[in-house]
């Protein structure tokens, strides 16, 4: 959505759209295409927040945050800083803090166990405070929040949270994740006599640590959305090439499960791949999220071309365990 500075049009608390995904996996476009709604703001990673706000990191819409309409409000709110502190380098310290705290493997058990400890439930008030903060300045009732590290967030909201969430898989062929930061490496660091350099020409370390990588995220997300659904929380599971294939239509049945009306966004399509991107306040991400102007959308399958066939295979050994699953689940849903 675009921000306009004025009155708050949506005082309640929003609905907070938590999506999990592996890195490279399209969590951007997505909540790229989801901002377009009027009723919907897009706002990164937004665990990277206080890192961001401390840097003064520049925001999409073409301004530092400190000076974007939509951020600066925020740093104005009353309730921007967890704990009161008397410094925007004090509050990023203790936000970082308490999400090392939470992050803990034995803190993530007692998560598990139902028992959040107090840094867990201090951060996750801080993250409701944020997010009512941004409905309120913005207008929104759908907040859309791509911080990676949601998999422990989205068990503690779903238990201990103050306002309701929507958690959406999103995920895609490891091979097109792996072929993505394979490329990305080599790019970087390909000419470069440098570990790094050896290690991008050689490929295999970065296809076996992100295909690895990718299985374990997946596998977390799909047994954490198994779990809430059990509990009768709504999720959604969406495969990155579906939303590419038809994102006009994905979207909208997105859109309505969250309980907005697609038609509203009508305007901001003008073919079924084809919209029209306006600046956003997001955090983070990939450089897509700089894009404005029309934006036609086409699946990525360069990985059937360019990753050597037995790249190919150790991927799909690799991450067969999950994957299997996520594309039976999604044969399941299409019949």
């Amino acid at each position: 959505m675009t921000f306009v500075a004025g009155e708050p049009a949506h005082p309640a608390a929003p609905t907070a759209v938590l999506l999990l995904a592996s890195p490279r996996s399209g969590t951007t476009l997505l909540g790229m295409l989801l901002d377009l709604h009027p009723d919907v703001c897009f706002v990164g990673e937004l665990s990277h927040y206080q890192t961001s706000l401390s840097k003064d990191v520049d925001c999409p819409c073409g301004e530092p945050i400190s000076r974007c309409p939509l951020w600066s409000a925020i740093g104005a709110a009353p309730s921007w800083d967890e704990a009161g502190s008397p410094s925007r380098r004090d509050a990023a310290a203790t936000v970082a803090r308490l999400q090392a705290e939470t992050r803990r493997p034995a803190a993530v058990l007692a998560a598990l166990l139902g028992r959040p400890t107090d840094a867990q439930r201090r951060y996750i008030a801080y993250l409701d405070r944020l997010r009512g903060d941004l409905a309120r300045q913005s207008g929104a009732r759908v907040v859309v929040d791509t911080s990676k590290r949601n998999l422990v967030e989205v068990l503690l909201r779903a238990s201990i949270g103050s306002t309701p969430i929507e958690v959406v898989h999103l995920h895609r062929d490891p091979r097109g994740v792996v072929m993505s930061r394979l490329a990305s490496w080599r790019r970087s660091w390909a000419e470069s006599s440098s570990p790094r350099g050896v290690v991008a020409r050689i490929g295999w370390p970065i296809v076996l640590l992100n295909a690895w990588r990718w299985t374990r995220v997946n596998a977390t997300a799909l047994a954490i959305t198994r779990r809430l659904r059990r509990r009768g929380r709504p999720t959604t599971r969406m495969a990155y090439e579906e939303l590419i294939a038809e994102p006009q239509k994905q979207i909208g049945h997105l859109l309505t499960e969250l309980g907005l009306d697609p038609h509203d966004a009508a305007e901001a399509w003008v073919a079924p791949d084809q919209a029209v991107m306006v600046p956003n306040h997001s955090i983070r991400g990939n450089r897509v999220r700089h894009s404005t102007g029309a934006l036609t959308m086409s699946v990525d399958d360069r990985w059937r071309r360019d990753l050597p066939r037995s790249m190919q295979l150790a991927v799909e050994l690799i991450t067969a365990p999950v994957r299997r699953p996520l594309e039976r689940e999604g044969a399941a849903s299409s019949r």
